[in-house]
C-alpha cells in the first residue's frame, strides 16, 4: 500500500444487548462492503481493509470495529469557510458541481449518505494527480443509512 492511510476505530456502546450488537455488526459489514465498492471512485477515500477485533472480558465480548482508509490530506469545508469567511458564486458552483456528481453516483447505487456535513467534505491538497481531472472535493465519513433497490 503506497497511499497514506488512517485507521478508524469504532467501539460500539451496544455491548450489553446481544441482538443490538449483532445488528450493529451486520450494519458495519454492509457499510464496509459499500465503501469497498464506492471507494473505487476518486471522490471517495479508498477503503483498504476492515476488520473486527474482540476484547474478551469476564462480563462478555466487546467488539471493536476498524476501517483502514485512504488518508485525505487537506481542509474540510468547515475549515475552509472559517478561513475565507465566505465563498463567491464561482466557488459555490464548483463545490456543488463536485458534490452533486458523487452524490448522484452514490444514490444510483442505492446508497444514501446519512452524514453529509461540512466536516465530511474535504478539499484535497492539490498535488497534481489527487482526484483526477476536475475533482477538488471528496466526500469523507460515508455512513450508509440504507441500501435500497430500484
Amino acid at each position: 500500500m503506497n497511499a497514506n492511510s488512517v485507521v478508524k476505530q469504532f467501539a460500539p456502546a451496544m455491548r450489553s444487548n446481544p441482538q443490538l450488537r449483532d445488528k450493529m455488526l451486520e450494519l458495519f459489514e454492509r457499510e464496509a462492503t459499500q465503501l469497498l465498492e464506492l471507494g473505487q471512485h476518486p471522490q471517495i477515500p479508498a477503503l483498504f481493509a476492515y476488520f473486527q477485533a474482540d476484547l474478551e472480558l469476564p462480563a462478555g465480548r466487546y467488539p471493536y470495529l476498524y476501517l483502514a482508509q485512504e488518508y485525505v490530506e487537506g481542509q474540510n469545508l468547515l475549515q475552509e469557510l472559517a478561513e475565507k469567511q465566505s465563498f463567491d458564486e464561482a466557488e459555490v458552483r464548483t463545490i456543488l458541481a463536485d458534490l452533486l456528481l458523487i452524490l448522484d453516483l452514490i444514490h444510483s447505487r442505492g446508497v444514501i449518505h446519512r452524514d453529509i456535513k461540512p466536516e465530511n467534505i474535504m478539499q484535497r491538497q492539490s498535488d497534481g494527480n489527487s482526484n483526477g481531472p476536475g475533482f477538488r472535493y471528496v466526500i469523507n465519513g460515508l455512513r450508509v443509512v440504507c441500501v435500497f433497490s430500484r
